[in-house]
């Protein structure tokens, strides 16, 4: 499906090449006929989600497909070309990228959509909404003033598309990322800040950390990396505990499976000899503001707390399992 053509239709998709959308309806009878009509809410939670018209439709050429391979796996967004996107968002600035995590966390956002843009025109950072809109990979919810709407993901497909390839060309490799998730979770957090200093150092292409870089640049750029995380842990961001508003919470789905649960508190130094200090001041202000207590009413007792503090692309990251 080539960039280049594709009509937003009022409140629509960016999938105009296809002839024929298919509908909710449509899908149930080929999944019947096809005897996989028990994987109708896989199919739904990954392929659906698009409003065309005020009426909500399948992307076709996934659900082909999976009627033809009968697995659940991106099919579409392995097929078309990115290369477009992936130039406007290397020249997206962070405000883009914080507008970006909202997404990711599966809310809405509202944009102004110009559709008279000109693909080949896109030079203004905020096009970007208008041509991931236009390309499927966000999709109107409702109209909520003239040529403003209410904007989202549509599916478990385009999320794929945006936790792979978003994080692989905008915050580095994905075995990079892997590998410092992996550590964060386990608590070793000496071989997280390594890998995070590889990622800071050789990386993050959209995020020019400086001296007056505030506490919510770099709370987008670790938001963006816990992404990755999504389907094995609830990631929070910026919600309401007991005793205040904690940065960043991670809490497994399955208990059962995943061990631990984390709260992130982060913070900037003046300098980077107040890093020590004020990563120490992020701990411990978890602690003061019991932070934990939302997890352990749920019954989670492996709880990591981490403080974290950062200068420009230098930083400190302590904590401990309580």
């Amino acid at each position: 499906m080539g960039e280049g053509g594709r009509k937003m239709r009022g409140i629509g998709i960016g999938l105009s090449d296809f002839k024929e959308l298919i509908t909710e309806k449509e899908v149930e009878n080929s999944l019947r006929e096809y005897q996989l009509e028990e994987r109708l809410p896989e199919v739904q939670k990954w392929y659906n989600g698009y409003n065309f018209g005020g009426v909500r439709v399948y992307n076709p050429f996934s659900i082909t497909n999976f009627l033809d391979r009968k697995r659940i796996m991106p099919y579409w967004v392995n097929t078309s070309s990115n290369s477009l996107i992936n130039k406007v968002l290397r020249e997206a600035n962070s405000l883009i990228f914080d507008e970006l995590s909202k997404l990711f966390q599966r809310e809405t956002i509202n944009k102004t959509i110009d559709i008279y843009s000109n693909f080949d025109e896109l030079k203004n950072p905020e096009q970007i909404w208008y041509l991931l809109t236009n390309a499927g990979y966000l999709t109107p919810v409702e109209e909520v003033d003239f040529g403003k709407y209410s904007i989202k993901i549509p599916n478990e497909e385009v999320h794929y598309f945006f936790e792979r390839d978003f994080i692989s060309n905008f915050l580095g490799s994905i075995d990079g990322f892997d590998k410092a998730l992996e550590y964060l979770l386990e608590g070793n957090l000496e071989e997280f800040s390594y890998e995070l200093e590889n990622i800071m150092l050789t990386n993050v292409s959209c995020f020019d950390f400086n001296s007056s870089s505030k506490e919510s640049h770099y709370h987008v750029f670790i938001l963006g990396m816990l992404l990755g995380l999504r389907r094995k842990y609830y990631v929070r961001s910026n919600r309401e505990s007991r005793r205040g508003r904690y940065d960043l919470m991670i809490e497994p789905r399955d208990k059962s499976k995943e061990k631990n649960a984390l709260i992130i508190e982060l913070k900037v130094a003046e300098n980077e000899e107040e890093l020590v200090r004020v990563s120490e001041e992020a701990l411990a202000q978890i602690e003061s503001k019991k932070y934990d207590v939302e997890l352990r009413d749920k019954g989670i007792e492996n709880i990591i707390l981490v403080g974290m503090s950062f200068y420009q692309r230098n930083f400190k990251v302590i904590g401990y399992k309580k």
